[in-house]
């Protein structure tokens, strides 16, 4: 009967969980949505190419699409030789949201939570914005509302990641963006081609030597 019920609870955590972070995620859309407009319009005028749109009137047309919460490599990263089944990805607290205008993205905001409130702290990326909404059209990603960012600042390169960044490298795969390609020689040949994380932690390492 014990047993019984354990197995009852771990569905009803693991549920739990899910609704939570739903929750919180609405939340931080619901929030951030107020400030879009106050962002687009501090764009200098002349510069609305620039930052993806074809001019002012469409500022008013953007909404907020797909949300991608973006992940970084730890300390012990760059401390130790790498170790088979050990996590080396945590989370940044920031997230990146693209603003579509007509189903098509148009900028990256990046927002992150201050004392309970989820703000937009820049604006840009139009061409992170345009690379992302191309794996749309990929049938394995499509349908995964869960899709995360990995940036790693020292070679200034973004990743796109399927899977969970927490569990193991082996669990996760990795479609190298435009920046890491232009900033990492072994990923020349790469675009749009899905790698493992245990391969790219590698290519990092030997990026960064």
């Amino acid at each position: 009967m014990k047993k019984f019920l354990f197995l009852l609870v771990i569905p009803f955590m693991m549920g739990t969980g899910s609704k939570a972070q739903t929750m919180d995620r609405q939340k931080m859309i619901q929030q951030v949505q107020s400030d879009v407009q106050e962002w687009l319009l501090k764009i200098p005028g002349g510069n609305e190419q620039g930052y993806g749109f074809a001019n002012r009137d469409e500022f008013s047309q953007a909404k907020l699409g797909k949300q991608y919460k973006v992940y970084t490599l730890t300390g012990d990263f760059f401390k130790e030789e790498l170790r088979p089944g050990k996590s080396y990805l945590v989370a940044t607290g920031e997230w990146r949201i693209p603003l579509v205008v007509n189903q098509v993205n148009r900028a990256l905001i990046t927002v992150n939570e201050r004392e309970n409130q989820w703000k937009i702290v820049s604006l840009g990326a139009r061409v992170l914005a345009g690379e992302l909404q191309e794996f749309d059209r990929y049938p394995e990603l499509v349908k995964n509302s869960d899709l995360t960012l990995l940036r790693v600042y020292q070679l200034q390169s973004d990743f796109l990641l399927s899977g969970d960044p927490s569990s193991s490298a082996t669990e996760v795969s990795v479609y190298p963006m435009h920046s890491a390609i232009l900033n990492m020689t072994k990923l020349k040949e790469s675009a749009g081609i899905k790698m493992g994380l245990n391969e790219l932690l590698s290519d990092i390492k030997e990026s960064i030597r």
